[in-house]
C-alpha cells in the first residue's frame, strides 16, 4: 500500500510538472506572437506622423510620406476642433465631411465607417491615420488580419504540436530520470549485499575444505560436503544476481577483447572440478575441440563469457544429481562462425520445455521455471554479444545449449 501511495504521489508530481512546463511554454509563445501581431499593422504610424508638418491649418507631407501612404493604401486627415476635415491625403471621399464629438469618440476607440484608424491629438485638431477596410482587427486591441489568419492556420497547429510533444516527452524524461536513479540505487544495493554475502560464504567454503582434509566419519564428511556444495551454489547465485542486474540495466563497465576460446573453456572446467571433488567423481567431462580450433578467437567480455559457460555446466550438474557425462565442444560453421556446445547425457527436459525456454529467452523473459536465473544470465550474455543462442536436446538425449558466434581471428 505504501509503494502504491508513493507511485501515486510521483505520478501526481509528474502531471503537475508537465502542466507547469506547458503553461510556461505557452505564455512565452503567446507573448512573442502577440507582440508580433500587435506590430503587424500594414505600416507603422510613426513613419507617417514623422513625415507630416502641421502649422495651423497648413499641412505638408514629405515625398517619402506620400509614397508610403499610396503604396500601403493608407490615408491621413486633419479634423479641426469644430469637426471639419481641413486637410487630407489619399482619404476616401465618403470620409471628407463634418464629425460630431460623439462620432469622434466612437472612431477613436473603434472604426471610422469600417476603416481602422489611429488618432493623434494636435494643437489645432485631430490627426487621423487610416488603413484599408478589413486590414486590421480593432476592438480595444488590434491585430493585422493577415497575421491573425496566419496564426490560426500556421502558428496554432505549431502551438498544439508543441503542447503534444510536451505532454508526451516531458513525463517520459521525468520518468526516465526517476527510473535511472532507482536502477542506480538498486544496482548499488545489490552490489553491497553481494559483497556482504560473499565474505562469509568464502569463509564457509574455506572451512569446509579444511574439515574435509581431517579424518571425519562418513556421516560427518557427507554433511561437510553438502554444506560446501550449498555455499558454492549460493555464491554462484549471488554472482548471477549481481551480473544479471548490471546486464538488465546496462550499468556494467564491460569491455570486449579477443579471447582464445579453447583454453578458456578448459580453464573453466578445471575451476569447477577443483571447487568440489564430488563433481569430478560424479560427472565425466568430455572436451571435444578439434586441433585446428585450439587458437580460434572471439571478441567477448572475459568475465561474461566465463559466467555464461560456468552457468551452463552448473545447470547440467544441478539437474542431474546422480551424475552424467558433460560435453563441451567447438565446431566451425562456414568460414566466419564458431559453434559452442555445452550439453549432457542426463535427464533432459520435455520437448515443449525447449520451445518455452527459447521463446522466453528471445523475449528476455523474467521467469524461466526451474531453470531460473542461471539460464537467464546465459541469455543476457548472448544478447549482449549478439550471439545466437538455442536450447535443444543433445545427441546423447540430455540437455543441450548451442551458441553461434562470429569469429574474431582464424588463426590455426
Amino acid at each position: 500500500m505504501k509503494a502504491k501511495g508513493r507511485d501515486g504521489g510521483r505520478i501526481l508530481l509528474i502531471v503537475l510538472a508537465t502542466v507547469g512546463v506547458m503553461l510556461a511554454v505557452n505564455i512565452v509563445i503567446l507573448f512573442v506572437l502577440m507582440n508580433r501581431w500587435k506590430d503587424g499593422v500594414p505600416v507603422d504610424d510613426r513613419s507617417i506622423v514623422s513625415s507630416i508638418d502641421i502649422i495651423g491649418n497648413e499641412v505638408t507631407v514629405s515625398e517619402e510620406g506620400r509614397e508610403l501612404l499610396h503604396n500601403s493604401d493608407m490615408f491621413v486627415m486633419l479634423i479641426s476642433n469644430d469637426g471639419e476635415v481641413v486637410w487630407n491625403e489619399n482619404a476616401p471621399k465618403e470620409l471628407i465631411r463634418s464629425y460630431s464629438i460623439a462620432e469622434v469618440a466612437k472612431f477613436v476607440r473603434f472604426y471610422l465607417d469600417g476603416y481602422p484608424v489611429h488618432t493623434y491629438v494636435e494643437e489645432d485638431g485631430i490627426l487621423v491615420i487610416g488603413a484599408p477596410i478589413n486590414s486590421v482587427w480593432k476592438y480595444n486591441v488590434e491585430y493585422n488580419l493577415e497575421a491573425f489568419s496566419d496564426m490560426i492556420f500556421t502558428q496554432l497547429p505549431i502551438i498544439l504540436t508543441v503542447n503534444v510533444l510536451i505532454l508526451v516527452f516531458f513525463p517520459m524524461l521525468v520518468q526516465r530520470s526517476y527510473l535511472k536513479k532507482r536502477e542506480s540505487s538498486r544496482t548499488e544495493w545489490i552490489a553491497g549485499v553481494s559483497h556482504d554475502i560473499r565474505t562469509p560464504l568464502t569463509l564457509i567454503v574455506g572451512r569446509t575444505e579444511e574439515l574435509s582434509l581431517e579424518n571425519l566419519d562418513e556421516k560427518s564428511a557427507t554433511k561437510v560436503s553438502q554444506i560446501r556444495q550449498d555455499a558454492l551454489k549460493i555464491r554462484t547465485l549471488v554472482a548471477n544476481l549481481n551480473m544479471l542486474n548490471k546486464l538488465d540495466y546496462g550499468v556494467g563497465n564491460y569491455i570486449k577483447e579477443e579471447i582464445v576460446v579453447a583454453s578458456r573453456l578448459r580453464q573453466i572446467v578445471a575451476q569447477i572440478i577443483n571447487q568440489d571433488e564430488q563433481i569430478g567423481l560424479k560427472f565425466e567431462f568430455e572436451i571435444a575441440i578439434p586441433e585446428e580450433l585450439n587458437n580460434i578467437k572471439l571478441r567477448a567480455v572475459p568475465e561474461l563469457f566465463d559466467r555464461m559457460i560456468e552457468n551452463l555446466i552448473l545447470n547440467s550438474i544441478n539437474h542431474n544429481e546422480a551424475g552424467c557425462q558433460i560435453i563441451i565442444a567447438l565446431s566451425k560453421v562456414g568460414r566466419s562462425k564458431l559453434k559452442i556446445e555445452v550439453s549432457d547425457s542426463g535427464a533432459g527436459v520435455h520437448s515443449d520445455k525447449y520451445i518455452e525456454l527459447n521463446k522466453a529467452l528471445n523475449k528476455t523473459a523474467k521467469k524461466l521455471g526451474n531453470h531460473g536465473i542461471g539460464l537467464r544470465v546465459v541469455g543476457q550474455v548472448a544478447s549482449f554479444h549478439r550471439w545466437k543462442l538455442q536450447f535443444a536436446p543433445s545427441q546423447k538425449g540430455g540437455f543441450g545449449t548451442y551458441i553461434l558466434a562470429s569469429i574474431a581471428s582464424r588463426d590455426s
